[in-house]
């Protein structure tokens, strides 16, 4: 999925049935129904200026639910089933403020376009207890505007600070042998694996990025749930 500007907001209300921020709208009902989700679901949509973000929410059965005490079984799952275009970013699972359970996963991809560069987007499939209720997330983060800022950026630190350790800082070398990498296997090559710019600590200081908005938000919903 990707965020689709052209949805009309609607007013958030009291009856949210958990939190999430303000910065996401409520996408009105009727116009969920071309993703065929299951009934009682409930759209968002966010926007920076460097990331979109398009979120589906609803209740799902223990049996229907991401393992929520066995991360190990997602990575797994994720290894066996993921194509070229795909590579893990995280899998974490613990519990919420209010004790519920949680686990989610955000795997980064990217789609080809005719004579375009590819979009690079994050995709968060999250589960969480609210109560005697589990609920699943599904979140699409894309980039928008200038984009490759945070890889850049991110390498370009990399580089200074292998320099002031007095390490080799070949760029050539460092993306060839350092700069990729699966983060739960460093034997897994394949796809379209994570890059050390998405590391955790680079959200603060590209907090518009899209993957910086969907960490963003995970935080938001472990704590105030």
């Amino acid at each position: 999925m990707s965020a689709d500007n052209s949805f009309n907001r609607v007013n958030r209300g009291d009856n949210e049935p958990f939190a999430i921020p303000d910065s996401y709208s409520r996408i009105p009902a009727d116009r969920l129904l071309e993703f065929q989700l299951p009934a009682g679901s409930i759209g968002y949509e966010t926007a920076t200026e460097n990331a979109t973000g398009l979120v589906v929410c609803f209740p799902v059965s223990y049996e229907e639910s991401m393992p929520l005490d066995s991360p190990d079984s997602l990575v797994d799952y994720l290894h066996s089933s993921m194509n070229e275009n795909q590579g893990i970013v995280e899998v974490k699972n613990g519990r919420c403020k209010n004790g519920g359970r949680y686990v989610y996963y955000i795997v980064k991809y990217r789609r080809e376009q005719d004579d375009l560069p590819d979009i690079v987007g994050y995709q968060l499939n999250f589960n969480f207890e609210v109560g005697n209720t589990v609920y699943f997330i599904s979140g699409s983060f894309e980039e928008e505007g200038i984009t490759g800022q945070r890889d850049s950026i991110g390498l370009m630190i990399l580089l200074n600070a292998k320099e002031q350790a007095g390490e080799p800082a070949d760029m050539q070398t460092v993306l060839e042998t350092e700069w990729f990498e699966d983060p739960y296997d460093p034997d897994y090559k394949q796809g379209f694996l994570m890059n050390q710019s998405e590391s955790p600590e680079f959200d603060s200081i590209f907090p518009a990025h899209p993957l910086s908005v969907a960490r963003a938000l995970i935080g938001f919903v472990i704590d105030r749930n």
